[in-house]
């Protein structure tokens, strides 16, 4: 995250820690998703969020997620970065596949509340992420998306 201020990390671990602190609603999309969410063997009734890890994602940099909003418009999202939450190194996460933030940019003129919003990607297919606004809107809105699945033991 090279270009990313302190001022946008101090909230991007906000937003982390916000996270955190709902673990139930994280991975809200416990849906079973069809054939068309996710290509060959992991189509067999895998949760779409639930196999997404910090490569996958970074594969995508660059690319569009459609958010669906009822009796609006969607939006376009373009994913900007993935990388490491602001506590990663002293948490012994640094680079981790399952343990990682997400970075979209969204329109400034229509910025979203901080909740559960449903993305559809071309190859990732549905997600329902909890999204946090980073900022104040400028030329674009930014949005944040903390994963964590690590096995407590």
């Amino acid at each position: 995250m090279a270009h990313t201020s302190r001022r946008t990390l101090l909230r991007m671990s906000l937003a982390t820690g916000a996270v955190a602190l709902l673990p139930g609603r994280i991975e809200a999309a416990k849906r079973e998703p069809g054939p068309e969410t996710l290509q060959g063997e992991e189509a067999g009734g895998y949760d779409a969020v639930a196999v997404l890890t910090r490569s996958l994602m970074a594969q995508h940099l660059g690319s569009t997620f459609l958010l669906t909003r009822r009796r609006l418009l969607p939006l376009r999202l373009v994913l900007l970065e993935v990388g490491d939450p602001l506590a990663a190194e002293e948490a012994g996460l640094l680079g981790s596949e399952t343990s990682f933030i997400a970075v979209f940019a969204g329109p400034a003129g229509a910025p979203l509340r901080q909740g559960i919003q449903h993305l559809r990607h071309p190859q990732l297919g549905d997600l329902d992420l909890f999204l946090v606004p980073l900022g104040r809107p400028r030329k674009v809105q930014l949005y944040a998306a903390a994963f964590d699945r690590r096995t407590r033991g």
